[in-house]
């Protein structure tokens, strides 16, 4: 499960993926200390209001793509740590152009194994932003007909 870069595209995505590992141990990779470990491109993120378990808590994330540096501030909208079901919801605008809401859901299937549910969402914030979006939309269109 580590170093997986998740997909930043238009409209919404949905994966699921089984773990043979113990919840609170996926559920771990999810704290502030090792996100590094499952978004190896992050280079900062560091908690700035609330606490990390809390909603509305906030963080000062920097994430580089290649040469290009981003920094950008990600926003808990949600956070769930019951004993069988670890939920936590994000969002960012990268970029000036694209607001992100991500969703990590984990449910326990019993001692051994979890269910991972990631579903994630992208639209744009500005006319650059839809723009873009609009372009992508219409490229993967053609690529898949």
């Amino acid at each position: 499960m580590h170093g997986f870069d998740f997909p930043w595209y238009n409209g919404r995505t949905r994966l699921y993926a089984w773990q043979t590992s113990n919840i609170e141990k996926v559920w771990s990779l999810f704290f502030d200390k090792n996100i590094k470990k499952i978004m190896d491109k992050v280079e900062e993120h560091t908690l700035i209001e609330k606490k990390e378990e809390e909603v509305g808590a906030k963080h000062r994330q920097s994430y580089r793509e290649g040469k290009r540096l981003e920094t950008y501030i990600v926003e808990t909208l949600k956070y769930e740590g019951l004993e069988d079901k670890k939920d936590k919801q994000i969002s960012f605008v990268l970029g000036k152009a694209f607001e992100l809401t991500l969703t990590f859901t984990l449910l326990k299937i019993d001692d051994t194994h979890t269910k991972f549910i990631y579903e994630g969402q992208n639209k744009g914030v500005n006319f650059v932003g839809r723009a873009m979006l609009k372009l992508g939309s219409v490229a993967r269109k053609v690529i898949i007909k």
